[in-house]
């Protein structure tokens, strides 16, 4: 992570590269005393620099863990303003949703209020058309029953010119039989006869007005009767119209219930969104300031972690320029352990270029191809073959010298393990976190430590650091590399890690 210190005070604290190399450079028997062991002042004894280095040891531990907690604090950090981010623009949305089920709301409010309107009107409406409806069948039946009185009168009637015609009948009975006397009596007769003749005359005539008014009468009765079944119909069908009427008025009646209802839940709607709205718009004020804290803070730990960055740098400055003034330590073997081991590797290298072996240019090969269907990703180079030969010799017997080794390997400039330890060499499996803990070779490892170690060019380069072993697990280790130079060209470092004590 790059950070620049521009402080006076911390540039001074921290050498150059060159000052570094300078103090890691141990004097040969017999030269005078290192510079830096002059300018200290005193003569430490062994003990002194034992203290000084198993304290520089602690404070680099403490430095790596401190880094490690402000690490995940940054990404934790992070994270939360990546969330806060997503927050304010949930926010923002759901301020356009209130606004635009607001604008809905009265809308719909709106149309509630013109439903319930129509509603009442139509209620109305069908009232009255009841009303009307109620007062046409009932008059409608009052005609009936005055149709009836009608029929039962021309029936009255019928009777009567049918008593009538009876009459008529037997008085032209009566004339027959006054012509027949009249006509024994001779010239007696005459006078009677006439009479005879009229009262028959009449009784014909009095026959045929009955049948005429007895005609008159049954067709009138006839249309009458016709009426009254069509006034029995209009009845039926107005108390049809009524009972329709009834079900239609409590069905409006019912529309009109729920449209109140409607209308009720709709004004609730729209007090419950503007409570909603003036919440949010009190949330947003606050999620601002919450959210320029946090970036604040966030700018802040930032900071923070690369400036502990920049200490874990001086810590290992200061460790290798206490070795380097003869301060004898617990790291002192596996200084030994690790430069002596580069130098075989380093002389391996060059005997296989002489041998023909392999050529330069395929030692010092940078194409990294991946090799498919791996996870995490491992790659190969045209020096593979070589450091599978060379490389196990070397490394593999450094793991019994001392019980705090974890492993050791060869790494080029770019942080590459061609060639790891047989215990972290497996075929990968379909678990990418245990392949990440137990199949290492390679791979690039191209974090701070592996690509500091790799371009290192100073006689040793110790780093305290969290080794990743994948799943979110991490070990406390040490990394001590020396470089690998192979005919005056730097191709990368030995790496020996192993457990503080």
């Amino acid at each position: 992570m790059p950070f620049t210190i521009t402080s006076r005070r911390q540039r001074a604290a921290t050498p150059p590269q060159s000052a570094v190399e300078d103090m890691a450079q141990a004097p040969d028997a017999g030269e005078a005393p290192h510079p830096t062991e002059r300018r200290i002042g005193v003569e430490m004894d062994s003990g002194a620099r034992r203290r000084l280095g198993d304290g520089l040891g602690t404070l680099g531990f403490e430095i790596v863990d401190i880094a490690a907690l402000l690490k995940l604090v940054d990404q934790q950090s992070g994270d939360v303003q990546a969330g806060l981010v997503d927050l304010r623009g949930s926010a923002s949305e759901i301020e356009r949703a209130l606004d635009a089920a607001t604008s809905a709301v009265a809308e719909v409010s709106e149309a509630a209020n013109g439903s319930v309107d129509h509603a009442r009107d139509s209620m109305e409406n069908m009232q009255a058309a009841g009303v009307h409806s109620r007062r046409v069948a009932e008059w409608v039946g009052a005609l009936s029953d005055r149709i009836a009185g009608i029929v039962e009168r021309l029936e009255a009637v019928e009777r009567s010119t049918s008593r009538i015609g009876d009459i008529a009948a037997e008085v032209g009975i009566l004339a027959i039989n006054a012509r027949i006397v009249a006509a024994r009596a001779g010239e007696h007769g005459k006078g009677f006869n006439v009479v005879a003749e009229a009262i028959s005359e009449l009784a014909h005539q009095t026959s045929d007005v009955t049948q005429g008014i007895s005609g008159d009468v049954t067709a009138f009765r006839n249309a009458v009767a016709a009426i009254r079944d069509e006034a029995a119909d209009v009845v039926t069908d107005a108390d049809r119209v009524l009972e329709s009427g009834q079900s239609t008025d409590a069905a409006l009646g019912a529309i009109g219930a729920h449209l109140e209802t409607t209308q009720r839940g709709v004004i609730r709607l729209g007090e419950d969104l503007g409570t909603l709205t003036r919440a949010n718009d009190a949330f947003r004020p606050v999620l601002d300031r919450l959210g320029s804290g946090i970036e604040e803070t966030g700018a802040q730990v930032h900071a923070g972690h690369a400036r502990v960055d920049a200490l874990i740098d001086l810590a290992e400055t200061l460790v290798q320029a206490n070795a380097a003034i003869g301060g004898a330590t617990d790291d002192t073997p596996m200084i030994e352990i690790a430069q002596s081991r580069a130098a075989q590797i380093a002389e391996a290298f060059a005997d296989a270029l002489s041998a023909g072996q392999i050529s330069q240019q395929d030692l010092f090969d940078t194409d990294y191809v991946p090799i498919a269907g791996t996870d995490p990703r491992q790659v190969r180079t045209r020096f593979v073959h070589l450091t599978d030969r060379i490389l196990p010799p070397i490394q593999e017997p450094v793991l019994d010298l001392d019980g705090r080794i974890v492993f050791c390997a060869a790494v080029d400039r770019n942080g590459y393990l061609p060639t790891h330890n047989a215990r972290f060499s497996h075929p990968q499996s379909d678990d990418p976190i245990w392949n990440a803990a137990h199949c290492r070779n390679r791979r690039i490892f191209d974090d701070r430590v592996g690509l500091k170690a790799g371009r290192s060019t100073a006689p040793f380069l110790l780093q305290v650091y969290r080794r990743d072993m994948g799943g979110g697990q991490s070990v406390l280790m040490k990394d001590l590399s020396a470089p690998i130079t192979v005919g005056g060209r730097h191709w990368g470092a030995l790496r020996l890690a192993y457990r503080p004590t």
